[in-house]
């Protein structure tokens, strides 16, 4: 069983790669702003709690990231593959409160 951590999890396409990794027998780690959003897929996965859960995270800043991945870390061993499924298509200039650009 493989261990794998899917940024954007809880909704789109990254819900639905959670559900066939999650079917393959694989522990899925869903991320996401949304509690709601997280815990309404955890309950479409139908997963035991051990093969599933879903950490809310605000990864549009640093100090967001340097957040989830430590509460990931504190919480497992180690991730055997990353799934990055979020993103924002935008024509505009625009930065994040830390002042990167986006």
């Amino acid at each position: 069983m493989k261990t794998i951590l899917i940024a954007g999890g809880n909704s789109g396409v990254g819900r639905q790669a959670a559900h066939d990794i999650h079917a393959r027998g694989h522990r899925v780690i869903l991320l996401g702003r949304s509690q709601a959003k997280g815990q309404a897929a955890l309950t479409a996965l139908g997963a035991p709690v051990e093969r599933a859960s879903f950490l809310a995270a605000d990864l549009s800043t640093h100090d967001g990231v340097r957040d989830a991945a430590r509460r990931i870390l504190d919480a497992h061993d180690h991730l055997d593959a990353v799934l990055h499924t979020t993103g924002v298509l935008t024509t505009e200039e625009s930065r994040t409160t830390d002042g990167a650009n986006t």
